[in-house]
């Protein structure tokens, strides 16, 4: 139980009102009811897809880092696969955010989130509280050092939906996220390049105060995080607060010594579980806004209300490298039965299961998810031969575009046809010139197809990484 003062809490709230609080969030908020962390189950689920020993892992219990240690020790090289074995093991957990992550996210004076973490739990627990659970509206970006440089669209105080920003990636196939250590100094690094660091969200961090809560790093990891955030020299005078909420570690011992003595503007809160913080900070707010107590932003949340299992399949979320399905609505089954073959044979694909028909934000969606597809699979048909318009001609041409800027060697289209019609057969012809195309008989793909799609998935993803 912490004692904190009636005026810090005053003061805190009058921030929050004044829009001028961004929480920076870690992976000790990634629990479910039950306390269980997110990173520790799926820990443990690496630990025995690498056939790691118990022995050698911490008996308190592992974290990634250790898990991917023990694994390296043993003589690994190939680093990379740990990162696609992650993204098809978190489809097991059935994780449901804890309420202390849905009482965040209920605060709506919040509107840009900043994580430390690359699981999906605190996007969906603010589509959860903020939008009903309904399709995804929340926006997510992530830093990723060889991806595309991402950044904040306009000031945070503009925001009309929240933004959830992955400080060090997200979740996905490839590398483009932090799991270990040493990942994190990759990440570092690369963060205080003036080419690829998101500018915007950095000068939004250093112009506000920031609530950095649940991030159990290391100490000196610690020390470089709030010297990010700062933007200058830690020692530097400013007039904005970092409240640091934190377990009372040895580690953390040593960070208040530091920034007792070096960085007077950081007040630091010793909690045992974060969860205490997060729910008085949630009552005081809700006292202060009664008008929010018949929202579900301020309804009790109830363990059933969402589930959070891994990420969602649906709407515009779609992982970086993914394989993209294209399809006609009379072919939705035939799009089904593909990618549930696929999914079982340990790839990761998407397709736009809402089939929404214009409007600049899904159109916008559709483009960026082809953009950083692995592989794009339209599905052709005798049926979607005989509309000479509709939306995934519209994919099928941005795919070709992509197409043009890649290597000659670069297999990216995959036509599908699922019927042997000539006009299938015509149409794929002419669509998709000197590409050779998969016959694939309502959705049904064999053994040597599938082998086909999962090289040049993976080869792909190699290229990614490697680029």
């Amino acid at each position: 139980q912490m004692c904190i003062r009636d005026s810090f809490w005053e003061t805190l709230l009058t921030l929050l009102d004044e829009g001028s609080v961004i929480p920076i969030v870690g992976q000790e908020l990634s629990v479910n009811a039950a306390g269980q962390n997110w990173h520790r189950e799926i820990a443990r689920l690496l630990a025995t897809e690498l056939k790691v020993p118990a022995e050698e892992l911490p008996p308190e219990g592992a974290t990634l880092n250790d898990v991917c240690s023990a694994y390296f020790r043993r003589g690994a090289t190939r680093r990379t696969e740990i990162y696609t074995r992650l993204a098809m093991l978190a489809k097991r957990l059935d994780f449901q955010a804890s309420p202390a992550l849905r009482q965040l996210a209920s605060i709506r004076a919040f509107k840009l989130f900043v994580t430390t973490s690359f699981d999906p739990l605190l996007a969906q627990a603010l589509d959860a509280e903020r939008y009903a659970g309904a399709a995804p509206q929340t926006e997510v970006l992530a830093f990723a050092p060889r991806a595309t440089p991402v950044d904040l669209s306009g000031a945070a105080r503009d925001l009309t939906r929240p933004v959830v920003f992955h400080l060090f990636g997200r979740l996905a196939p490839t590398d483009s996220y932090a799991v270990t250590e040493e990942d994190l100094v990759e990440f570092f690094h690369k963060l205080h390049s003036d080419t690829i660091r998101p500018k915007r969200l950095f000068d939004e961090l250093r112009d506000s105060n920031l609530l950095i809560i649940g991030n159990g790093f290391p100490d000196w990891l610690a020390r470089f995080l709030i010297r990010l955030a700062k933007s200058e020299r830690i020692l530097a005078e400013r007039s904005k607060y970092e409240y640091l909420v934190a377990s009372p570690s040895p580690d953390n011992r040593s960070l208040l010594a530091f920034l007792r003595s070096f960085s007077r503007e950081t007040q630091f809160f010793e909690a045992h579980d974060p969860s205490v913080f997060i729910a008085e900070l949630h009552r005081r707010w809700v006292e202060r806004h009664p008008e929010a107590a018949g929202t579900a932003a301020a309804r009790p949340v109830a363990s059933h209300d969402v589930s959070l299992a891994g990420p969602a399949p649906t709407g515009a979320d779609m992982l970086d490298g993914a394989i993209f399905l294209s399809y006609g609505s009379e072919n939705r089954p035939v799009c089904d039965r593909m990618r549930e073959t696929l999914d079982r044979a340990g790839m990761e694909v998407w397709f736009d299961r809402q089939q929404l028909q214009g409007g600049d934000s899904w159109d916008q969606k559709i483009r960026r998810n082809i953009q950083h597809c692995s592989l794009f699979l339209p599905l052709i048909s005798r049926e979607i031969c005989l509309r000479r318009e509709g939306y995934f001609r519209l994919e099928w041409r941005l795919a070709r575009e992509r197409m043009q800027r890649m290597a000659s060697d670069r297999v990216f289209i995959m036509p599908c046809l699922i019927d042997d019609s000539p006009e299938a057969a015509s149409e794929a012809a002419r669509e998709f010139p000197e590409i050779q195309h998969l016959q694939v008989p309502g959705g049904t793909l064999d053994a040597a197809q599938i082998d086909r799609i999962r090289l040049h998935f993976r080869h792909a993803q190699r290229r990614e990484i490697a680029g």
